[in-house]
């Protein structure tokens, strides 16, 4: 008989948004979660918090590889889920400023949410049938935590917010969603650590943790990322994200944040191009972005004058693009301060795109000898580093075929298969 899994989909339920929430760690938690049950050790529940339940209904409804393979699991009252429901469906026709027949619609499927949603009841004895919680970011809900029959499994991503406090205020608001994670840490639970470097700042950081009990579970890119030879599809790609057709680009992709160190690339990309009298190459940044620091990004560009169009903000980049944008670019750069994997750097080697990146943290462990690192902080070395892979052909493709090679080495497959031994073990 399979045990039951119950997995905290929260993250995942993000993806009905296409923004910043769609991180390194939502690609993370959706493709453990596809491993998890591809394994076909579990039978696997979702749980998220309750404004968003919908959300994760109409992803499960649409995902061919969850549909009828998971189930939401069975933990709201009726007046939960029909307050859920609401509350969603009432900010969307706000949003999109619907009519009269929406609205019935809404109320109509309002009515059948009483009648479709469990009882409290129910939701206590699903809790007691329930062996494994497995959460892929969060903190372990308390209402789980009182079920002494369930062991929980926490996947920690990095210690990024202890580490450099100022970018993030919202630790000192309280009620932000990383607190309450390092508020949850102990010795009884099992944690899985996405690279050697964050289970050491963890272990460091944080003794209530047993250092035996973190597992270092490497992360992988998916199969989306790969080498694409058609110049057609690389072609229309450029187009929709505002590349020149036939200029040279160096592309970056990441949340647009304090912590990826952007200024600093950009400010030393102008100085390269200067210096070199070249007009034929643009920086492209793709990604999604916090609000409070894309008004500093966009200041500082404006410095630029003349040089600030060799800049090309692509925004949120859809998942189909990405092969192509990574496969036309000369190379990639990753001037983050600091990671706790680095997912975009092992993307980018799969693509075969040449790779520029930071030498702090986590990213040794991603790139090894697969392409050029520099200290973050030091403008001399960044130029230097884009000269030279600038400059040296032979040094650049070399660059990309070693990325390819050490790319094999990850999996989404080795990365479910360490989870589930350990899963297996309760």
């Amino acid at each position: 008989m399979k045990k039951k899994l119950l997995f905290d989909a929260t993250v995942i339920a993000n993806a009905v948004y296409k923004n910043a929430s769609r991180s390194g760690i939502f690609f993370a938690s959706y493709n453990i979660l596809t491993g998890l049950v591809n394994s076909g050790k579990f039978d696997v529940y979702l749980y998220s918090n309750l404004k968003n339940v919908e959300c994760l209904r109409s992803i499960v409804e649409d995902d061919k590889c969850l549909r009828g393979k998971v189930r939401i699991a069975p933990i709201f009252s009726k007046r939960d889920f029909a307050q859920a429901h609401w509350m969603l469906q009432k900010s969307e026709c706000k949003r999109r400023k619907l009519g009269l027949r929406r609205k019935l619609y809404i109320k109509f499927r309002l009515f059948l949410a009483k009648f479709l949603s469990s009882s409290n009841r129910q939701k206590e004895e699903f809790l007691k049938t329930v062996s494994v919680y497995f959460s892929p970011m969060e903190a372990v809900p308390k209402e789980v935590c009182v079920f002494p029959n369930i062991r929980k499994f926490v996947f920690l991503h990095d210690a990024i917010p202890v580490l450099f406090p100022d970018f993030y205020p919202e630790m000192k608001k309280g009620g932000y969603w990383y607190q309450a994670l390092l508020d949850s840490l102990n010795k009884e639970d099992v944690y899985f650590a996405n690279s050697q470097s964050t289970k050491n700042d963890f272990v460091r950081l944080f003794p209530q943790i047993e250092k035996d009990n973190i597992h270092v579970v490497p992360l992988a890119a998916s199969d989306n990322f790969y080498a694409c030879k058609d110049e057609e599809i690389v072609s229309a790609a450029r187009r929709k994200y505002h590349i020149p057709e036939k200029a040279k680009y160096i592309f970056s992709l990441c949340t647009l944040e304090p912590r990826k160190n952007l200024i600093f690339a950009a400010k030393n990309f102008i100085r390269f191009i200067k210096d070199n009298k070249l007009e034929d190459l643009y920086l492209v940044l793709g990604g999604g972005h916090w609000d409070s620091f894309i008004r500093s990004l966009e200041n500082e560009v404006e410095n630029f004058e003349d040089y600030k169009k060799f800049i090309i903000r692509a925004g949120y980049v859809d998942d189909e693009d990405l092969a192509p944008l990574f496969s036309g670019a000369e190379f990639f750069i990753y001037p983050s301060l600091y990671e706790g994997f680095g997912m975009p750097v092992l993307e980018a080697m799969q693509c075969g795109c040449p790779v520029i990146c930071s030498e702090t943290s986590s990213m040794p462990e991603v790139i090894g000898e697969a392409g050029l690192m520099f200290n973050p902080k030091d403008d001399k070395a960044f130029v230097k580093a884009l000269e030279r892979m600038y400059r040296d052909d032979d040094f650049r493709r070399e660059s990309g075929q070693k990325g390819m090679l050490r790319a094999k080495n990850f999996s989404w497959k080795k990365t479910s298969d360490l989870i589930v031994e350990e899963l297996e073990h309760v």
